[in-house]
């Protein structure tokens, strides 16, 4: 039995345009702490090795800092063996960040897997690496590493883990194309005995694959997207010929949350304020708010106030402005409130009427001004 840490896309270096230089900056830590936090959770685990599924840089021109960080990151975990391969964000082509001087320069438990060539790891255990070549490979690169494999593994008891990134047909939802990873080929060779485990990168959420319970994509450590059901894992992984167990352990600190509301009234703006009050860890949370219903100018200037006053608090807090069907109608109670008269109130009647427009861009200025002479009336 061998057991390991089966990781992928920890996506070093990658930039979000929506993120402030703060939340960049504490994205970019977060990313190198997660390899000290594997590292650490290989050794409590009594895992001698960690195969990282492609896409470790989020491109092959990454500052020399991020890589000089990870390097040391698993410089500090001297006990573990970390084999890294090269997937379509990070590939050996020309240009890659794998050729370069810093990187030739690793710590000796830092391995490539730049080829198909089997690598023994251990005594009767060995990895088959898929990487790739470039961005654009014409071929399934898992299923071609595994053509090359002899029948060792049959006749003297080996285990044999390969290491590929990249789509599955059987997760393609009919994007099948030359470079997909053919899940019929893979169980074949399972069942023949040939390979143990398919370690997978690409697919950023924890996801077992087919049938045999030997075909896994890890996920991201740290999120990435919206869209991920269940990221910031790893898997530890018991392996041999008869024997598979896979247990995910949770090492990601960020959070992508998405929540949809609809808001009828002054009670529902307050639960959602409670609601962002509840959420935890801010300042790794990136959270996109999805608001329909409809509200009174009153109401939307206590959101305004809520919004504003948890903005600075999150890595970053957005309204999914293009697809928000929050309707603003002005009611009598609003302009009692606002007292306005002369020049001001002909100006909140005018905007009042903007704010029903079909022009969704003049609607939503008039909307905001709207709140906004709200706000300044009442104070």
């Amino acid at each position: 039995m061998v057991r390991f840490v089966h990781t992928a896309d920890w996506q070093l270096g990658q930039c979000r345009d929506y993120l402030d230089e703060d939340a960049q900056t504490r994205l970019n830590e977060s990313r190198i702490e997660a390899i000290s936090a594997i590292g650490s959770l290989a050794v409590e685990e009594s895992c001698s090795f960690v195969v990282v599924c492609g896409d470790v840089f989020e491109h092959n021109q990454v500052n020399r800092r991020v890589l000089s960080r990870a390097l040391s990151a698993m410089k500090e975990a001297r006990d573990v063996v970390f084999y890294l391969l090269p997937g379509n964000h990070d590939p050996l082509n020309a240009s890659s960040i794998y050729y370069s001087p810093d990187f030739q320069s690793r710590p000796d438990n830092v391995y490539l897997l730049d080829s198909a060539d089997p690598v023994e790891i251990e005594p009767g255990v060995e990895l088959i690496g898929a990487p790739w070549p470039n961005k654009e490979p014409t071929s399934d690169l898992v299923t071609d590493a595994c053509s090359y494999l002899s029948d060792d593994a049959l006749d003297n008891g080996r285990v044999r883990i390969v290491v590929g990134h990249g789509g599955t047909d059987t997760l393609a939802m009919g994007r099948v194309g030359s470079k997909t990873i053919s899940t019929t080929s893979l169980e074949s060779l399972i069942g023949q005995g040939r390979i143990h485990y398919v370690a997978l990168g690409d697919r950023h959420s924890t996801t077992s694959v087919g049938n045999t319970g030997r075909i896994w994509y890890s996920g991201s450590p740290e999120p990435t997207d919206f869209r991920e059901t269940d990221p910031g894992n790893v898997l530890i992984v018991d392996v041999d010929e008869q024997i598979v167990e896979v247990t995910p352990k949770p090492v990601g600190r960020w959070s992508f949350v998405e929540e949809a509301r609809v808001l009828t009234s002054g009670e529902d703006v307050d639960l959602l304020g409670e609601w962002l009050t509840a959420i935890s860890d801010k300042k790794r949370a990136i959270v996109q708010l999805d608001l329909s219903g409809q509200v009174s100018v009153k109401q939307k200037a206590r959101l305004d106030e809520i919004l504003a006053s948890y903005c600075d608090e999150f890595a970053h807090l957005t309204e999914k402005s293009d697809w928000t069907s929050l309707v603003l109608i002005p009611d009598n109670m609003d302009e009692q409130e606002v007292g306005l008269s002369g020049y001001a109130l002909a100006t909140w009647n005018e905007l009042k009427a903007e704010a029903l427009s079909s022009n969704p861009e003049k609607a939503r200025i008039a909307k905001e001004s709207l709140a906004i002479m709200y706000r300044i009336a009442k104070h």
